[in-house]
């Protein structure tokens, strides 16, 4: 019986030794350890799951889909909804429009799929070229409009802003929330059109003119998909993307900050009366960069804006003669400028002599003296003197006033209105010179 119950004993080990030596190891390394919504570790050949902090919120699970894009996430220990950061991509979108002689640069930056809980639309606008007389552009709307599967313009986002463009070669970003009227999760337009609404004041001459014009930027071609989570983002932790002049504040019923501009401060995108170009230049624009061929703005030592002439600029004095001959008598002109002409510094000066004059023909008087440019006066200058007699002389110096802009070309005439006496009977009359292209610079 001994015998036997030892043998029993000895075969039940050995069956058991062999058991455990063919039994096959659960892993040998950490990627044959998978479970959904785990992260797998092998350790002495068996695997050990722990639960994946990007989908549990503490003991809750916080994972699935919704919809066709969005998935839920944990971030913080709070579960949120998202679309997964590796299948979203930045569209970038350049346009170039010319309008009212001005060339802009519109540059579009937005996500796709796109985020309506988290992400914004922006949109830089650069004027790139700038017609003379064409001045103190100021973005004043912006709006984007899209097109659903039904035909139906839908709007997107509409948005009032004050954002000067102060010259060529400067931008202006906007960041723009969109609201899309559908309880929908997701969905897609397509026919996206951006509208950007600016004015800008027209100079004409001495004339100055208000206009309001409107870029419209169209994507037809564009599928634009977009997503939207069933519960806001939690606020971020700072609300200071617009800079210093602007005060941000977290709105919890839509996750986005609100912006106010800060009174008085440089930055708040309004230049107010306490600034200028040189105290401010981030509101009222660059006061730097050359104008026209012969201008410059600078600031002075008292931070005020100002156009001056180059220094390297030296004018060239011109002289044109005028043989008059006007019927009872004769006149020889000369007209002496410089050009380019400073209105600050220079006189047009006119010099008539009588030269002839029949015998009963007396009185002869220069009345008026005008520039003109076309059928527009530039200057006038009473006179009304006399030449009485032959080689009599007059010398007269015209000043031009500042013109609307601080260079800027005129083709001058010069015109001038006389009289005199003939066989006892007054008579007057007028006689224009051309004169040419002369530019006009008006430094402050």
């Amino acid at each position: 019986m001994t015998f036997r119950r030892h043998a029993v004993i000895f075969l039940f080990i050995l069956l058991s030794l062999l058991f455990l030596g063919c039994k096959k190891a659960e892993c040998q390394s950490n990627n044959q350890c998978t479970k959904q919504y785990y992260t797998g570790t092998c350790v002495e050949n068996k695997c050990v799951f722990d639960k994946n902090p990007t989908y549990w919120c503490g003991e809750a699970l916080c994972a699935g889909k919704q919809g066709n894009y969005l998935e839920k996430f944990c971030s913080n220990n709070t579960c949120i909804t998202a679309i997964p950061s590796d299948k979203v991509k930045l569209a970038s979108l350049v346009n170039e429009q010319t309008l009212a002689g001005d060339k802009f640069k519109i540059t579009t930056d937005f996500n796709q799929p796109f985020n309506t809980r988290k992400d914004t639309f922006t949109t830089t606008l650069a004027l790139e070229q700038q017609t003379p007389g064409n001045t103190e552009h100021t973005i004043t709307r912006i709006e984007l409009t899209g097109t659903t599967k039904e035909r139906r313009t839908i709007t997107l986002a509409e948005k009032d802003i004050n954002k000067p463009l102060w010259g060529e070669g400067t931008d202006q970003t906007t960041r723009i929330i969109l609201n899309i009227p559908t309880s929908d999760s997701d969905g897609e337009f397509i026919g996206i059109m951006l509208k950007i609404y600016y004015t800008y004041v027209q100079t004409t001459g001495t004339q100055k003119q208000s206009k309001t014009n409107v870029l419209q930027d169209a994507y037809p071609s564009l599928k634009f998909v977009w997503a939207r989570p069933d519960k806001p983002y939690p606020c971020p932790p700072t609300c200071d993307q617009e800079g210093p002049g602007m005060q941000g504040t977290c709105n919890p019923t839509t996750g986005f900050c609100d912006y106010e501009s800060i009174p008085n401060t440089c930055g708040n995108t309004i230049c107010e009366p306490t600034e200028n170009k040189c105290s401010c230049a981030q509101d009222c624009g660059p006061c730097s960069g050359t104008i026209g061929v012969y201008s410059i703005k600078g600031c002075t030592a008292d931070n005020k804006c100002i156009v001056t002439t180059k220094q390297s600029i030296t004018p060239t004095p011109q002289t044109i003669f005028d043989d008059r001959p006007l019927g009872p008598f004769h006149l020889q002109n000369n007209y002496h400028y410089n050009n380019p002409f400073n209105v600050k510094t220079d006189t047009f000066d006119i010099t008539s002599t009588l030269y002839q004059a029949q015998e009963k023909t007396t009185g002869v008087k220069i009345e008026t003296i005008r520039l003109l440019d076309g059928s527009q006066q530039i200057a006038e200058l009473p006179v009304n003197k006399d030449l009485p007699q032959i080689s009599s002389t007059i010398n007269e110096q015209l000043h031009i006033p500042p013109q609307a802009q601080p260079e800027t070309d005129r083709n001058l005439i010069v015109a001038v209105w006389y009289q005199y006496t003939n066989n006892g009977v007054t008579q007057k009359g007028n006689f224009q010179k051309t004169i040419g292209k002369v530019t006009l610079l008006s430094p402050e």
